[in-house]
């Protein structure tokens, strides 16, 4: 028995709960494109959102960004440019709704150290797990364009197109390779509205009159969206 003078115990705290179980990991997703956001900035349709949803199975950007790393010769060039005193810029990765697919386009930009201005050096095209790097966005686009129609004809062999994965230093085809067919007239005023398009909206994003670039990636868009009706080369 406790004496007057002596305390009374301390009450016993209740015990700490175990820490909750982390929950069981979920089946892993695949990096698809399952839909496309984005917000309007023209007159009364200001701020206004739309959606696009891609069947399953529509390449994501990581899958794009990957499909060029992948490229052996879009790697073997940028080796190549970046170095003795140049450097690579990568521009940001663009992507283009057509219909139940996506294009994505995405600039290389190069500098020096003599002049640190970028110049656009090339244009890259991702569709359908195929990447392209040309010049220009017109001549990439003939590329995808022409790779298509070949294949679906039956006239050159793949390997010998100069469309698709091959040395993309010159525009020409390498020597001992087949030239594709030519294009159409309407499909190569498509791509040359394209390109047009493309230009004119990449110098209005260096000006900074977004306006008249919101414009001309419509325009861009729209072009392009009759292009893959035309030939259903971009899938």
């Amino acid at each position: 028995m406790s004496g007057p003078g002596d305390s009374a115990p301390p009450p016993q705290q209740p015990a700490a709960p175990p820490p909750a179980s982390p929950p069981p990991p979920g089946p892993s997703q695949p990096p698809s494109m399952p839909a496309w956001l984005c917000a309007r900035c023209d007159g009364e349709k200001y701020g206004h959102l739309r959606a696009y949803f891609f069947p399953t199975g529509v390449d994501g950007p990581s899958q794009a960004e990957s499909f060029i790393q992948q490229n052996p010769d879009i790697s073997r060039d940028v080796s190549m440019w970046d170095q003795h005193g140049s450097k690579v810029i990568w521009g940001n990765l663009l992507a283009l709704p057509l219909d139940q697919s996506i294009l994505y386009v995405k600039p290389l930009f190069l500098t020096s150290e003599t002049n640190s201005l970028p110049r656009l050096t090339r244009v890259i095209l991702v569709n359908s797990r195929r990447s392209v790097m040309r010049p220009t966005l017109a001549e990439a686009l003939e590329a995808l364009v022409r790779e298509q129609t070949t294949a679906a004809e039956g006239t050159v062999n793949a390997k010998a197109e100069p469309g698709l994965q091959q040395p993309t230093t010159a525009a020409a085809a390498a020597p001992g390779t087949t030239p594709g067919p030519p294009l159409s007239g309407t499909v190569s005023a498509l791509v040359s509205q394209a390109n047009q398009a493309y230009e004119s909206a990449t110098k209005a994003q260096q000006r900074g009159d977004w306006a008249a670039y919101g414009a001309q990636l419509k325009r861009l868009h729209e072009t392009l969206q009759e292009l893959q009706r035309r030939t259903n080369a971009l899938r």
